[in-house]
């Protein structure tokens, strides 16, 4: 899997590139049985909530390109970790819905050839 990761208004240390690396393998391998070409886009940035106790917030987001699906996931969270953490949850229950709408199909496919296997006899 090619992994680009982009910072705004935030330096990323080594430690912290290291933990989305480890992150996007657990992901890698939830994805590898589809055998396309997949891609991973993250943003990593530094904002402030107007609205609200101007605190720092960082935003994680993930654009997962697998063959020519794009599976997106985001978070907000008051610490860098903790929004990844929460990325790679969010992306895992995307990859786990495109999971099962693809066996649906499948499955609906057999059910339906049974049906026309039925009908010939």
């Amino acid at each position: 899997m090619h992994i680009n990761i982009k910072t705004t208004k935030f330096d990323i240390s080594e430690n912290i590139r290291e933990y989305i690396f480890k992150k996007m393998d657990k992901v890698s391998r939830l994805i590898k049985s589809f055998k396309l070409p997949q891609e991973a886009e993250i943003e990593i940035a530094r904002t402030t909530e107007h609205h609200q106790k101007k605190d720092d917030l960082f935003l994680a987001e993930v654009n997962l390109k697998v063959g020519g699906i794009l599976l997106r996931a985001s978070a907000k969270e008051w610490d860098v970790k903790v929004a990844i953490d929460a990325m790679h949850k969010n992306l895992e229950a995307e990859i786990r819905k495109f999971k099962d709408k693809k066996v649906a199909g499948y499955k609906k496919g057999a059910r339906k050839a049974k049906e026309i296997m039925r009908e010939t006899v």
